[in-house]
């Protein structure tokens, strides 16, 4: 007897079937036990099942039957699928994913050359950086460099920060205020009336129950200091200045009375402003006088206040010497100090800074003011110091930078670019300035508002070399540059008392 597998015995027909069909018919279910055998072997058990309720139609179209089978096996488990009905499944959700994107999100505006999307690229390059920079004051691709540096408040910013810091005092935001807006310039004086300001912070402040004022009182001053830095970043001088009060209030014993800490807080910023400021400025102007000789050419750059006693107290000694006035954008702060040396009956020259290559000749001596004086001897200054100190050296001219010690930082900066302040005000030259040298007004629109190409960036501040520099006055004395490490080492003390 021949073997028969399962499946033609479950199917092989009876002996009286096959005799009534006849041989046709049993030709016909031996076609079909090879169909079962075959359709056994390629597919699993679990798959029969699937294939029962895949029923097709013949007279279906090929899109209807693709159509009913992704139907279908989106119903079933992952397992139970192959890999090809796997990646449909997949590639028909994506498809649905991003049709249903497509639908929801908005359509890109036409920009006036027809091209979509114009404007939504443009807001795209505008939104980088945002979180470093201000709204109103998004630096170009080309000015990516600078992008590190604090930008120019706006009065919403200091609105904002006023809102959102209810505890800021009102002596705080009037400064802030004048700060933003270039009113209060100069290391001293911005450092002198941030101390005033906080003598009426202290004087209405009141410690919570359960604390002292030692303890809570420079949590206090935190967001007032927060505030002035959104208006402009600290100087060194302002920022040795906090570090020496919160020093002071660290030593106030917990059991003092408030009262009476309030009162040595007082005097402790009266006598760091007179000290370290006022006094120190006297000293620094007594030492530099000296160095003044009759019929001498002082050059001078900006308006520095010490630099300012110091031409003053040689006039009223009676010396005989004449001034060159040095000034550049974009504060010209040189007008203010030519015109009180002009009241004074000093004779006086002004120039831009671009012109000093030719007046340079004829001067004798150069006095610098700075911002702060550095760890290795060179100079922070205005824009523009830098490159009188260089032509000075280069034509044989001392160079005498005139500093109080308070103003002496640790740090050591090889260029302008790490550490600096952009400014506020417009560098290139209206139209209206020059009006008056033609017969008839200028109708020339303002090249910075019609050419996009060109951007507008001011630097405050530059980095002179200290090889570059002769000698540094200080409250101290007349010392080399190279003796500045040890000066800042012996008076690094002082700040802290």
């Amino acid at each position: 007897m021949p073997h028969t597998s399962g499946a033609e015995q479950g199917l092989r027909p009876l002996d009286g079937q096959t005799a009534k069909h006849g041989p046709a018919n049993e030709k016909r279910d031996r076609i079909e036990i090879q169909t079962a055998e075959s359709e056994s072997k390629q597919n699993p058990p679990a798959g029969k099942a699937r294939r029962k309720s895949m029923t097709v139609d013949p007279s279906a179209s090929e899109e209807q039957v693709s159509a009913d089978r992704s139907k279908t096996s989106s119903k079933l488990s992952m397992k139970d699928m192959t890999k090809a009905e796997r990646r449909a499944l997949q590639e028909k959700q994506r498809a649905e994913k991003a049709a249903f994107k497509g639908q929801s999100a908005p359509h890109p505006p036409t920009s006036a050359k027809g091209a979509p999307g114009a404007q939504s690229s443009v807001q795209g390059r505008s939104a980088v950086g945002k979180n470093s920079v201000d709204s109103k004051f998004e630096l170009p691709h080309s000015l990516q460099l600078f992008l590190h540096l604090q930008p120019p408040p706006s009065i919403n910013t200091l609105t904002a920060s006023q809102r959102t810091n209810p505890v800021l005092h009102p002596s705080i935001l009037r400064l802030a205020q004048l700060y933003a807006q270039f009113k209060i310039v100069g290391s001293n004086a911005r450092c002198m009336s941030m101390l005033e300001a906080f003598k009426h912070v202290i004087y209405s402040y009141s410690p919570p129950a359960g604390t002292s004022l030692s303890r809570h009182l420079p949590s206090h001053l935190s967001p007032q200091i927060t505030h002035l830095i959104q208006a402009r970043p600290l100087s060194v001088s302002m920022g040795n200045a906090i570090r020496h009060l919160k020093g002071v209030i660290s030593r106030i014993g917990v059991d003092v009375p408030d009262e009476k800490a309030k009162a040595y807080l007082y005097d402790r910023i009266d006598l760091f402003i007179r000290d370290r400021i006022i006094v120190a400025d006297k000293v620094i102007q007594s030492h530099a006088v000296t160095k003044i000789k009759e019929g001498d050419v002082v050059l001078t750059y900006g308006n520095s206040s010490v630099i300012q006693g110091i031409l003053l107290q040689a006039h009223q000694q009676g010396i005989k010497f004449s001034v060159v006035l040095v000034d550049s954008q974009p504060a010209y702060e040189g007008k203010n100090l030519l015109k009180l040396l002009h009241r004074t009956g000093i004779n006086c020259t002004y120039i831009l800074l671009t012109a000093i290559g030719q007046i340079i000749r004829t001067v004798d001596l150069v006095f610098l003011g700075a911002h702060a004086m550095l760890a290795n001897g060179a100079i922070y200054g205005r824009a523009g110091t830098a490159m009188i100190a260089m032509i000075s050296k280069t034509h044989g001219i001392p160079v005498v930078c005139c500093c109080e010690t308070y103003k002496f930082s640790e740090r050591v900066m090889l260029d302008s670019i790490v550490s600096n302040e952009i400014s506020t005000e417009q560098t290139c030259i209206p139209p209206t300035s020059y009006h008056h040298l033609f017969e008839f007004p200028s109708t020339l629109p303002h090249p910075c508002r019609t050419q996009t190409e060109i951007q507008e960036l001011s630097l405050l501040y530059d980095v002179a070399r200290p090889e570059d520099v002769t000698m540094v006055i200080t409250e101290a004395g007349t010392i080399p540059v190279q003796s500045v490490p040890i000066l800042l080492r012996d008076y690094k003390p002082l700040l802290a008392d």
